[in-house]
């Protein structure tokens, strides 16, 4: 649905989703609406994380002109990775392999970016999607950096139509780390019948 923040809050802004459920998710969309918003919005980064809520505090490294880094990076490495994935040798396969990041740095990192353009008139009734691998999360955070403005006009908000997020519900996913770590558990076990064959070994015989 559409969503602006209040006055005076233009850049910066945290905004943390938590999913009803473990899920996998492939793809972020961001929209922007029409005349009407007057202050769309401009660039916006995503983090993941499983377990816990995100850190806000520790996603203040990301504001302002190191965020707007982040989009940049994040932008070109994912067309790099998709000029790179055309190609078919395994020394360009390791390159790709490259840029990614390990599964800690997914969750202290961002993993999606969303960049329109500066120009009022390019910015409005824009959709932007990002690709990402499959990821399995809990909460999702989009960190709304800044908005851009009419030529001639400031307005000191972020305006949003739709943050839309794609994937895969995973409901049953603790029950089966549960029921997997219990299979592991027992293949674990000796098996009973040398545990029954252990025991005569140990038994002793007198004979009289």
């Amino acid at each position: 649905p559409a969503w602006c923040t209040n006055r005076g809050v233009d850049h910066n802004v945290d905004l943390v989703v938590e999913l009803p459920t473990t899920c996998i998710v492939t793809e972020f969309i961001a929209e922007n609406g029409g005349r009407y918003y007057s202050a769309p919005l401009r660039e916006a980064l995503v983090f993941l994380s499983l377990e816990d809520p995100p850190d806000l505090q520790k996603a203040r490294k990301y504001n302002d002109e190191e965020g707007s880094k982040w989009v940049t990076d994040l932008i070109d490495q994912r067309s790099s990775n998709a000029a790179l994935k055309n190609l078919e040798t395994s020394a360009k396969s390791e390159k790709v392999k490259g840029v990614q990041c390990s599964a800690v740095e997914q969750q202290q990192h961002p993993i999606a970016a969303f960049q329109f353009s500066p120009i009022y008139e390019q910015c409005i009734e824009t959709q932007i999607s990002f690709l990402c691998e499959p990821r399995v999360t809990r909460y999702i955070h989009f960190k709304l950096l800044n908005s851009v403005h009419p030529e001639g006009m400031y307005s000191t908000n972020i305006d949003i139509k739709n943050l839309t997020i794609r994937g895969v519900e995973l409901s049953c996913l603790p029950e089966m780390l549960q029921c997997s770590q219990t299979q592991e558990s027992t293949n674990q076990r000796t098996d009973p019948s040398y545990e029954r064959l252990h025991k005569l070994r140990q038994t002793r015989y007198y004979y009289y």
